[in-house]
């Protein structure tokens, strides 16, 4: 008797969450434990076919005291039917942008569903809300008329891993013929763009330790994300635990490994990090506090970091719109990890929507921009042409500083 198929199905069965497979994490246990004690086949069949009586028997015992859940249908189409303003606060688009979404994902949509006669608009107006709320699937299973939570999930997970895949028609690095437009948009010099890690929070993944625990004292992974001053993102990276610091997820992303001097070669540009990072000819940070700052590098430093807020406030809108980014109940980092780049993919497809913030925006890390200086940041090596570059940028504060003081004489 080949067990593949069998694991395979009861791995399956537990992504999709349902709650009436309760069983399947004891099958797999029973499973395991008789491999392991050399059971054979024969017997392991067995005791899988007691498990199944007994779960039926249970479900026969349970479902006698329940009531058959009411499912309202329509929900949905009476949804179109609201005034244009209330749609966009409530699915933070425009009909005329869901639509074009839509249009980009629902072959997509129609071709992992099963056709289950529930029109595909349907689904992705459930995977807009879901993103849009902080409702259980529960909840949004009876708003939408689904059978169980585990059929709201399901949709909502596939929403996400379709429009994650389909991440770089979202987000897209500027051609090279763009970086002066972009960079007029910030008062730093050269400033292409600005990068920021955030705490995306998760209950604590299975035997990770403390990997996910952050220094904020909660689980989470880092999202790693670099915005231009139109607040566009045009690069994300997901899914690292959050005891790395920032220099660390930089150093492991694809940007930090090389792609972004490739990016920039043959230009002056660079990016505005915070004092998480080191820095560089394509990084530049602030002036630390290691030693009594003149002037001219607090003027640097304060430059940087009013520049800098933009980033902070690209994630204030991303939770903000998005609020599944603050709470979701989820031990499986593939699915949290689409979810934080589709959510990404959805603030640029959505940027042009006005939106307010009701709820107080994340603090700056400026405010504790040496939080993680150790020993090995004091006795790093920085590449010469960086300090190079940074001391000519604050040599310009320096003379704006005389200009101002000469005027005030």
């Amino acid at each position: 008797m080949d067990l593949r198929p069998i694991l395979g199905l009861i791995s399956f069965l537990q992504q999709e969450e349902d709650e009436e497979d309760e069983d399947i994490l004891a099958i797999l246990s029973i499973i395991k434990f008789s491999k392991k004690n050399g059971n054979t086949p024969y017997k392991i069949s067995l005791l899988l076919k007691y498990i199944m009586k007994q779960s039926q028997r249970r479900r026969i015992i349970r479902d006698q005291g329940r009531t058959a859940r009411i499912v309202l249908p329509g929900y949905a189409e009476m949804v179109f039917r609201y005034r244009d303003i209330q749609f966009s606060e409530d699915y933070r688009m425009s009909r005329e942008r869901f639509q074009e979404l839509l249009q980009i994902i629902a072959p997509a949509l129609c071709r992992d569903f099963i056709n289950d006669g529930e029109p595909v608009r349907n689904k992705l107006l459930l995977g807009i809300w879901a993103f849009s709320t902080r409702e259980s699937f529960r909840e949004i299973a009876n708003r939408f008329g689904l059978r169980n939570r585990s059929s709201a999930h399901n949709v909502f997970v596939k929403v996400c891993k379709l429009i994650s895949d389909n991440s770089q028609l979202f987000i897209q690095w500027p051609q090279e013929d763009e970086y002066a437009r972009l960079a007029a948009l910030n008062s730093f010099p050269d400033a292409l763009g600005f990068i920021d890690g955030s705490f995306i929070p998760l209950i604590q993944p299975k035997h990770s330790g403390k990997s996910y625990f952050n220094r904020k004292k909660f689980y989470s992974v880092t999202l790693q994300a670099v915005c231009t001053g139109d607040q566009r993102i045009i690069d994300v990276s997901v899914g690292y635990p959050s005891s790395m610091n920032d220099k660390r997820v930089f150093k492991c992303s694809s940007l930090g490994r090389g792609r972004l001097e490739r990016l920039l070669h043959g230009t002056n540009y660079h990016l505005l990090g915070d004092g998480g990072y080191t820095l560089g000819f394509r990084m530049m940070v602030p002036f630390r506090r290691d030693h009594e700052l003149q002037q001219f590098e607090i003027r640097f430093n304060a430059a940087l970091s009013s520049n800098r807020q933009i980033i902070e406030r690209v994630f204030a809108r991303l939770k903000g719109k998005f609020r599944r980014l603050r709470t979701y109940d989820v031990k499986n980092l593939d699915y949290f990890n689409d979810m934080i780049v589709a959510a990404c993919c959805l603030h640029n497809f959505t940027l042009d929507m006005p939106f307010e913030l009701d709820y107080e925006r994340e603090q700056p890390n400026e405010l504790n921009d040496d939080f993680d200086l150790l020993d090995e940041d004091l006795n790093e090596e920085l590449d010469e042409r960086a300090i190079e570059k940074r001391n000519i940028i604050a040599a310009y504060y320096a003379e704006a500083l005389e200009e101002s003081e000469g005027e005030e004489e």
